[in-house]
């Protein structure tokens, strides 16, 4: 008996909102948040390595632990989401930053600003999830997302408190 070789591949659906777009956005710019928070968590280095070192730790596992509740809120909306590597990389905004030395200052100017894109991402989110749907639900009635647009609002908060610490620690 031959067996077929098993592709996996992300593949998006026809009926692709704006709401499933934003949050693909927001989900893989997260993804590349904690990549980053954790990158620098590993290769910081200097005088003042032990705060850094914790800072970073401490802002990559507060946003590691949101991804799996993003992804489910994509596939409540009956939406793929990314999960390869070129998918990633398509839906992402933010951008890779060379690591030309261990110094800490200079990654804690990139987190800053890619947490400002993370907060931008969430506003959109927030607005599409608030807005009645172009479908209906039950009963011919229009529907929002009350519950995605909730957990916006614990994300907004939880990178209001990053861009805080992160701007603290630049002063």
């Amino acid at each position: 008996m031959s067996r077929l070789p098993l592709k996996l591949e992300f593949v998006e659906t026809s009926s692709q909102s704006d709401l499933t777009t934003e949050l693909r956005r927001l989900f893989a710019d997260t993804f590349v948040f904690y990549l980053k928070a954790h990158g620098y968590h590993w290769n910081v280095e200097g005088p003042d390595f032990g705060p850094f070192h914790a800072l970073f730790e401490t802002v990559s596992s507060e946003v590691y632990g949101t991804i799996d509740t993003l992804a489910e809120h994509l596939r409540k909306l009956d939406a793929y989401t990314p999960y390869t590597l070129t998918s990633l990389q398509k839906y992402r905004s933010i951008g890779d930053t060379p690591l030309t030395d261990g110094s800490p200052l200079p990654m804690v100017r990139d987190l800053l600003d890619a947490n400002e894109a993370i907060l931008s991402q969430i506003a959109a989110v927030k607005r599409l999830a608030s807005e009645p749907a172009e479908t209906t639900g039950p009963l011919g009635t229009e529907f929002t997302q009350p519950n995605l647009a909730n957990y916006m609002d614990e994300r907004r908060d939880a990178h209001q408190k990053h861009g805080w610490f992160l701007r603290a620690t630049l002063k």
